[in-house]
């Protein structure tokens, strides 16, 4: 795996970001953000998850929230190793990242100061959900086919088969069974027109979260 740290001049917190299926850890908005934390004094972690489109190893087609989960684990047990790691650490997540976020807080509550969540999944089911009602017969030609084909651009336009697994794999993440006991503080931030990881989603998890929390929905 590729790691990327950040460092601000005086130390005083830590951040990790993962990024979404489709991201590497130089998308813009994660470049952004890691800017952002380190003028607040935080060391910023970014990486590039397996089986995606960055330097790391592995292929896109064998992407799935596990593998989310699982890298997250592992770029935050590597960096235990380091001097610089700090705890209780803040966690940022976007879509497949914003769940592994979910799912490490709910192992390791004591591990973490607080969630940002873009456009984050909340549950594999309500992702299903949201393919059916945006493209119904997209979604049965998937299951039938037992892959779906994408066009990536940040990989020259090459095409690339995700298995029906990968979905099938979504079904074993729901962040609504334990959001009750996470007391955390939470800030959800979302599109108006996300048809993925709906507003609806994230309001789900808000009404459900323990802690201090606050949701942005961006007009537009």
């Amino acid at each position: 795996m590729t790691v990327v740290v950040d460092f601000p001049s005086s130390p005083r917190g830590l951040i990790f970001l993962a990024s979404g299926m489709m991201c590497s850890r130089d998308k813009e908005y994660l470049k952004k953000l890691a800017e952002a934390s380190v003028d607040d004094g935080y060391i910023a972690v970014r990486f590039d998850a397996t089986n995606s489109v960055g330097e790391s190893d592995g292929d896109l087609s064998d992407s799935t929230i596990t593998f989310a989960v699982q890298d997250l684990e592992d770029v935050i047990s590597w960096s235990k190793i380091n001097e610089w790691y700090k705890e209780p650490f803040v966690l940022f997540g976007h879509s497949m990242g914003g769940i592994a976020a979910l799912e490490y807080t709910s192992k390791n509550p004591m591990d973490v100061k607080g969630l940002v969540l873009k456009g984050s999944v909340i549950t594999g089911q309500l992702t299903y959900d949201a393919e059916k009602i945006k493209n119904p017969d997209g979604l049965m030609d998937w299951e039938h086919k037992g892959f779906k084909e994408y066009v990536v651009s940040s990989l020259n336009n090459r095409i690339v088969r995700i298995p029906w697994s990968h979905m099938l794999d979504r079904f074993k993440y729901d962040a609504l069974n334990y959001a009750p006991q996470m007391t955390m503080p939470l800030l959800l931030i979302v599109g108006e027109n996300d048809n993925v990881c709906l507003p609806s989603h994230q309001e789900k998890l808000y009404n459900l979260w323990s802690g201090n929390k606050e949701m942005h929905v961006i007009k537009d």
